[in-house]
């Protein structure tokens, strides 16, 4: 019989991490920063972990992963990570 796993353990997991970031900023005036798994940038994250001309990148947008936002392309560092380690494969 398979075990279930409680979808609320996870979300209170996040809220702990959140309360415990906002402590930190709040109390001792430390800076917080956030994973890069959750950050987005511009074109420019692009070039450097593809190492790429911009042409080159929008020639192939529809294989890169990214987001479109506003008209603007962003790009995640993680995903382009894994994105070269499977060899190009969305």
């Amino acid at each position: 019989m398979e075990q279930s796993i409680n979808p609320f353990f996870a979300i209170q997991q996040d809220i702990l991490e959140v309360k415990s970031l906002i402590e930190r900023l709040i109390y001792n005036q430390q800076p917080v920063s956030m994973p890069d798994d959750d950050k987005y940038e511009g074109i420019e994250i692009a070039l450097e972990e593809l190492k790429c001309a911009k042409a080159t990148i929008y020639c192939n947008i529809d294989k890169i992963p990214h987001k479109k936002v506003h008209g603007r392309l962003l790009f995640n560092k993680a995903e382009l990570r894994a994105y070269i380690k499977n060899e190009g494969k969305k």
